[in-house]
């Protein structure tokens, strides 16, 4: 079919339009960046997108009673009131109402019909009808109108799309008639013949994305534009696209906090390589909507206590078609549901009978099965089994028709946790996880990236030859001689002559200048007081006389300090202590568009190589995300500066966070007390030159906190058609699908090229925000490799930012083409150009 291209409305003409209707009071943040146009309530809450945001408006129904002498009749149906338009004073406040929604990007006006469900007349009706769209017209001039039905209207108003329900089924799931198909399919053509947009909502109860996506198929075919959802219009839906959810939801309780879960500090990591988003939630949270999700784990570290409706909820996602994968017991006493027979054992003596997996960090044991030691899979996969004494089998760990499970696949040795399962397997085998071209934070044009960030402590501390700062000691020998860009941060507290040193703060203060001048330095605050504990008011903190903490004096009030001091703006901080802000901390921070970093730790090393050493990217603190630092500071690897070369084992972490798999940037992340010793100051320059022998592209710590950000932010789609779109803010420029995998770049939108590495495919994207990605082979040159940004590319020249050092590239290039380099820019010239 011909595909539907609106260009005073949408755009980009290389996609069909995509529609979507979500009419939650919480509409998922999806939802707003998975259409082209979405139609919401009006006061609901809105996210910042380039998608065209329409109002919903009822005409001529509402369930509030208004003025009694409006009504003209009930519509049992949906329990609302029938209003009448020929009413002046209900015209007068429709029309009121409606003005108020001119912050929209149109209206989509419902209810057209209902006064067909009374005894009015309708000639007189319907001109008063007219009279009042023709109104809306005016008001809405320059904007999306959307009728639902109305097709008598549509020569004289002229909306820009019609909406029609129910052209495949019907409300209760009955198929449509053939005679009311071909009229509704007579009529939308009709419309379309005017260049009016034609759409159909069907509903699939309960909602189905697989048969939706089929049954959008088919209204496509008919050349209308498809919306295919649940009955009341609260899932994420498809149209000529839909969302493949990144966010994977961790259902968990714990005896601990949040940050010390199991589902955070042990599975969100390796989710997060995967390019999903972890989003946990409490046992006592579970979602009513989750058609966000199409994978669901489960890490239980205590009782389930409302099991009841734990159950109805499980068994409700499985009818959906979600793959559950528990990775602990199941918090239920009775499995059936899951087609899963318990028994009691009639001895508690196990050993290991049948594997189908390795042991991965720990060996497999029952370890503690508290409530039904014999379990017995149906229509499962086995994959690990243990037998006791009395010849009783039990599995588990097994591969289900709904997921699979592993009883209890943690290990504790001492402090630490340990995987029994390598879960970079055992995960996308169990749940499924398709082969997906997915956001990579740790990749950039085929190289790692690279950054620098520099906590504020220590800036006044005497080098203990020289007895100079150990500011200025890192400023002659670090930030100086390597062109490389560093994240430098100072507290204010420290060097202000307000502070807690006012006798050095004169000569700190010229030393901060010195190196804020630098060009490969950004300035960072590091905090007012350096708070040890953001949650505890009365938590330690540098003792300044006169000060009572502020959050928003150690924030805002310190990133003012830094930049009157740097000569230029700074945005840059860098928690402190705890690195735990509330809430309320990180909402002001993210309003305010600072960017933030720290907390957790990771240093896994030879000695201590697990997993459980290496952090997740992130916590969310309600719907705010704490960035964390990529890998750990000299305090971890010097044991608290008791071995002073110490940070010289950070090369490890580097290697081990690389190898087998890439997992992190790398992150040189020090203090300026590093300058005090030359032991630490040789371990520093030792890791930093070990670093530059992999294959990095350097970047500022904003810009990377940026690609974090948009790794949180990123939304892959799926046209009808096959091919993917991939929607984000222009940072983070890497999708990465397992396997090998040629990319059309030809056909492909925002491709730069792509690279095969450990197992992987990196996918270079430009600094669009929009991205189609075709997969197949395509005979024209492309990029592999790059140690600088792309600024822009056009007509085969390849502008890159300045970036640090020469530029390096690596194209493949077809037989008659070459390369010629200029500075930052690169030009392809193939033997057929002139």
């Amino acid at each position: 079919m011909k595909r539907l291209c609106f260009f005073s409305l949408f755009f980009n003409c290389l996609f069909a339009l995509s529609i979507g209707f979500n009419y939650q009071f919480n509409v998922p943040k999806e939802a707003f960046y998975t259409y082209d146009w979405l139609v919401i309530n009006s006061n609901v809450k809105r996210y910042k997108t380039d998608s065209k945001l329409i109002a919903y408006f009822s005409v001529e129904e509402n369930e509030k009673k208004l003025n009694p002498k409006w009504i003209i009749g009930y519509n049992q149906k949906w329990h609302s009131y029938i209003y009448d338009i020929r009413n002046k004073e209900y015209k007068k406040y429709l029309l009121n109402k409606i003005k108020k929604l001119n912050n929209f990007d149109g209206v989509f006006l419902d209810t057209l019909d209902s006064f067909e469900l009374t005894k009015v007349d309708k000639k007189s009706y319907k001109n008063a009808l007219l009279n009042f769209l023709k109104e809306v017209k005016k008001i809405f001039k320059n904007k999306i109108i959307i009728f639902n039905r109305g097709f008598e209207f549509i020569d004289e108003v002229k909306p820009n799309a019609i909406v029609v329900e129910n052209l495949f089924t019907n409300d209760n799931g009955r198929n449509i008639s053939k005679n009311e198909k071909k009229f509704i399919i007579s009529e939308l053509n009709n419309a379309k013949t005017k260049g009016i947009i034609p759409i159909v909502i069907d509903y699939i109860e309960p909602f189905d994305k697989h048969i939706a996506v089929d049954l959008a198929k088919k209204i496509q075919n008919l050349g209308f534009i498809p919306y295919i959802a649940d009955k009341n219009l609260y899932s994420i839906g498809v149209s000529n696209t839909y969302l493949i959810p990144r966010k994977i939801l961790v259902v968990y309780n714990t005896i601990d906090s949040k940050e010390n879960s199991l589902a955070h500090i042990m599975v969100s990591m390796p989710l997060e390589f995967f390019g999903y988003i972890p989003d946990l939630k409490t046992v006592t949270e579970l979602p009513y909507d989750t058609s966000m999700y199409d994978y669901i784990i489960v890490v239980l570290e205590k009782k389930v206590k409302n099991q009841k409706i734990y159950q109805k909820w499980l068994n409700a996602q499985i009818k959906q078609g979600k793959k559950i994968l528990f990775l602990s017991e199941f918090g239920l006493e009775n499995l059936s549901f899951l087609k899963i027979n318990t028994y009691k054992s009639n001895s508690y003596c196990f050993s290991l009978y049948k594997s189908a997996l390795k042991p991965f960090e720990s060996t497999f044991d029952m370890g503690t099965i508290k409530t039904y030691p014999i379990i017995d899979p149906l229509n499962a996969k086995y994959l690990v089994t243990f037998v006791n004494k009395a010849n009783q089998k039990t599995v588990i760990a097994a591969k289900t028709e709904w997921g699979g499970y592993f009883i209890n696949p943690f290990d504790y040795y001492g402090n630490i946790i340990l995987w029994k399962v390598n879960p970079f397997t055992f995960i996308p085998e169990t749940l499924g996880l398709k082969e997906l071209p997915l956001p990579d934070f740790t990749t950039e044009n085929g190289r790692r990236i690279w950054f620098s960030h520099i906590d504020g402590d220590g800036f006044v501390n005497k080098n203990i030859i020289t007895s100079k700062f150990a500011s200025e000691e890192l400023y002659e020998k670090v930030f100086s001689k390597y062109n490389l860009p560093f994240s430098v941060s100072v507290i204010e507290g420290e060097i202000a002559p307000y502070g807690l040193y006012p006798q050095y703060s004169e000569q700190a203060m010229k030393i901060a200048r010195k190196i804020f001048r630098l060009k490969n330095v950004e300035p960072a605050s590091h905090s007012f007081s350096h708070p040890f504990d953001w949650v505890d008011k009365n938590h330690p903190r540098l003792p300044i006389k006169n000060y009572r903490f502020s959050f928003i004096r150690e924030i805002n009030g310190s990133l003012k300090f830094v930049s009157k001091l740097a000569g230029k703006k700074s945005n840059l901080f860098f928690w402190t202590g705890a690195c735990n802000p509330p809430r309320n901390v990180l909402a002001y921070v993210d309003n305010h568009g600072i960017l933030a970093i720290n907390g957790q730790d990771t240093y896994i090393m030879k000695s201590k190589k697990f997993l459980y050493y290496i952090a997740p990217l992130g916590i969310y603190r309600g719907e705010y995300f704490q960035i964390y630092a990529q890998m750990a500071n000299e305090n971890i690897y010097t044991d608290l500066w008791k071995n002073k070369l110490g940070y010289i084992k950070a090369k490890q972490t580097i290697e081990l966070t690389e190898n087998p798999r890439r997992l992190k940037a790398v992150d040189i992340y020090f203090h300026h007390y590093s300058g005090a010793y030359p032991a630490s100051l040789y371990a520093l320059k030792n890791v930093i030159n070990y670093s530059l022998k992999q294959h990095v592209l350097p970047m500022y710590t904003s810009e990377w906190i940026k690609i974090a950000k948009d790794f949180e932010n990123s939304y892959l789609l799926k046209d009808l058609n096959g091919f993917y779109i991939y929607k984000n803010s222009s940072d983070l420029r890497t999708l990465k699908i397992k396997g090998n995998h040629d990319v059309d770049v030809k056909k492909s939108k925002g491709v730069l090229g792509y690279v095969f590495e450990k197992g992987y495919t990196y996918i270079s994207l430009d600094n669009t925000k929009l991205h189609k990605i075709v997969f197949g082979k395509s005979d024209v040159p492309y990029l592999k490799y790059a140690n600088k940004r792309i600024m822009s590319h056009r007509n085969g020249i390849y502008n890159f930012d300045e970036g640090f050092g020469d530029l390096k590239v690596d194209f493949f290039l077809p037989k008659n083409c070459k390369l010629i380099i200029y500075n930052n820019a690169v030009k392809v010239k193939c033997a057929a150009e002139k």
